[in-house]
């Protein structure tokens, strides 16, 4: 029986399928009858599997398929257990608000700004409000006089408040939208009106520029204030538009800020659609949007008036007169400062007197100086330049002249002190001689220029008359050089031990003196080996001075591929193989 189906099977499937269907239907419904747990059973296995490969194959016909039963089945799971549903969703709505606030973050911004804004103002207006309390205890006073005023005028007392605190003024109020830069709505005072259009341009080009090179990536930041001179332009960004408020005086005040986010509050609340689709058509624009703006230019009409008590007056003309007094005597310490500033200037251009310390002070109409100079001649020219400097002022002169007899022993100490700080500048070696007014001076210099240096100095001394210098010039030099054999860049170990040694004491007894070491090369040999040669031989001494502890900084090497100009072709060739010593003096060492 099983082979004839075997076969007929083979021969007909359609036929065959078509014949059984009903039948297996009719045993699977009548075998649910019989025994369910039993069915059960045996499909469980095989309907997760089933799922699983449909929602690979069709997965949007499982979609449509379940989804008109998700919302129902979430609300009767709420209903069995809350906090299962709680549990589960918890860990996703942190990922889910940063999701959507990288796709659209101007929707969430409208959606939260509302909350989270009147949120923290509440709590603010509540530290206020402590606060305001506490002072009205402190100022009754003034308390009373407000509550009555109040009542007088018919309005609440903190409406009374609030316009005695506003001192600024409103000059332009502009809904401009975040994306366009474009003017949604304005609001003017008629007696001063600002091209809006530019106004908008301008802000929106800043918050751009602020926002694009300032604000680093990932921050979330915006512009709140623009200062110029006494006016500041508030800005208020919320989703899809900021409101810019251009306000004149002092830093605006806290009611008026408050009143400000409270008009972008409400307009992003009721009309957060009509902002972000706005194309520049403000006839779409709602009427309320424009009245918000003109309410902002008329509570900043509102003038601060307080008639302050009779008390009050007096404390104010009393800090007045304490302000004034102490004003004066700031002007009279600051005209005093100058006027030293002045003396001890006129002083210091005196190529004689400048050299001396003084002390200059100026009390009310007098000016004191006081100081130490060789000669009575240097007295009366330091006292003549002080006259001049500031005729107004009398006199004290407190200058110090040593008679005659001490006048020679301050002049001889003077030229013992230019000869020790010249003695310390490179290559100057001198002895000076001091007799009543003839300075003599004799030594070695290494540059000649240094011989008129040293004479200038000592004829600028006052009280010398002539100076006398035998000073011989007498420049740095080292006849020593190190020889190399032919292609080596080796020293010999008598020269170390020698012609090094001599090099090394030199350094040491020069140390502002620099050496140049520069290789040399036969006339044998390419261009190109001889130059790496030459600069081989120059590194060589280089580290073998560095080895006895000369510093490297005041080494230097170069190479010349050719032997030394004062090496004829006649003479041998190991005197053209050779590093030669070139002393310089360092820049720091000169004056």
């Amino acid at each position: 029986m099983a082979e004839l189906l075997s076969l007929k099977v083979e021969e007909s499937k359609e036929d065959i399928s078509r014949a059984i269907a009903p039948v297996i239907d009719q045993a699977i419904q009548e075998r649910s009858l019989q025994d369910k747990s039993a069915m059960s059973a045996v499909l469980a296995t095989l309907i997760p599997e089933a799922i699983s490969y449909q929602i690979k194959q069709a997965p949007e016909d499982i979609a449509k398929a379940i989804a008109p039963e998700i919302a129902p089945a979430i609300r009767e799971q709420i209903k069995l257990d809350r906090a299962a549903i709680a549990n589960v969703l918890a860990p996703q709505m942190g990922d889910a608000i940063k999701e959507q606030i990288k796709l659209e973050q101007e929707a969430m911004v409208d959606a939260l700004y509302p909350v989270i804004g009147s949120t923290v103002a509440r709590y603010i207006a509540e530290a206020i409000k402590d606060i305001n309390e506490k002072i009205a205890k402190a100022l009754s006073g003034q308390t009373i006089r407000r509550k009555i005023q109040a009542k007088l005028q018919g309005v609440s007392e903190g409406e009374l408040i609030f316009k005695e605190a506003i001192a600024s003024r409103v000059q332009g109020v502009f809904l401009i939208h975040k994306q366009s830069g474009l003017i949604i709505s304005e609001a003017q005072p008629p007696e001063h009106q600002l091209e809006s259009e530019m106004v908008a341009g301008m802000l929106t080009a800043i918050r751009s520029f602020v926002n694009d090179c300032i604000v680093q990536t990932g921050e979330v930041a915006e512009l709140n204030d623009i200062e110029y001179g006494l006016s500041t332009i508030k800005l208020e960004v919320a989703g899809y538009c900021y409101i810019a408020v251009l306000i004149k005086g002092d830093h605006p005040p806290k009611q008026l800020v408050y009143q400000i986010r409270k008009t972008l509050s409400k307009i992003v609340l009721y009309y957060s659609k009509v902002v972000q689709e706005f194309d520049g058509d403000t006839d779409s624009v709602p009427q309320k949007i424009h009245q918000m703006l003109d309410d902002l230019i008329a509570i900043s009409q509102i003038k601060k008036h307080q008639n302050l008590p009779l008390l009050q007056l007096f404390l104010i003309a009393i800090a007045g007169l304490i302000f004034l007094s102490l004003g004066w005597n700031f002007y009279q310490n600051f005209q005093g400062r100058q006027q030293e500033n002045q003396v001890l200037n006129a002083l210091d251009a005196d190529p004689e007197l400048k050299i001396y310390p003084w002390t200059v002070q100026v009390d009310q109409d007098t000016v004191t100086v006081r100081g130490k100079v060789p000669n009575p001649m240097l007295r009366y020219q330091a006292e003549k330049i002080v006259k001049n400097a500031v005729p107004n002022l009398k006199l004290n002169n407190q200058i110090i002249a040593p008679e005659k007899s001490s006048l020679h022993k301050l002049v001889e100490d003077e030229v013992n002190r230019v000869a020790e700080t010249l003695n310390k500048m490179a290559g100057i070696s001198i002895t000076v001689k001091y007799v009543e007014g003839k300075v003599t001076v004799d030594g070695t210099v290494i540059e000649a220029t240094d011989s008129q240096t040293i004479a200038q100095a000592f004829g600028n001394i006052p009280g010398v008359t002539s100076v006398v210098s035998s000073v011989q010039l007498q420049p740095l030099r080292i006849d020593t050089r190190i020889y190399f054999e032919q292609n080596s860049s080796k020293i010999k170990p008598e020269d170390v031990n020698t012609k090094l040694v001599e090099v090394q004491r030199f350094l040491t007894q020069y140390p502002q003196v620099h050496l140049n070491l520069v290789g040399h090369s036969d006339r044998t040999g390419q261009p190109s080996r001889n130059q790496r040669l030459a600069l081989n031989r120059a590194e060589s001494v280089q580290k073998a001075l560095i080895s006895m502890g000369i510093a490297p900084g005041r080494l230097n090497i170069s190479a010349n591929p050719a032997p030394p100009i004062d090496v004829t072709q006649d003479q041998p060739e190991w005197q053209q193989r050779c590093v030669i010593f070139y002393p310089i003096i360092s820049p720091a060492y000169r004056p």
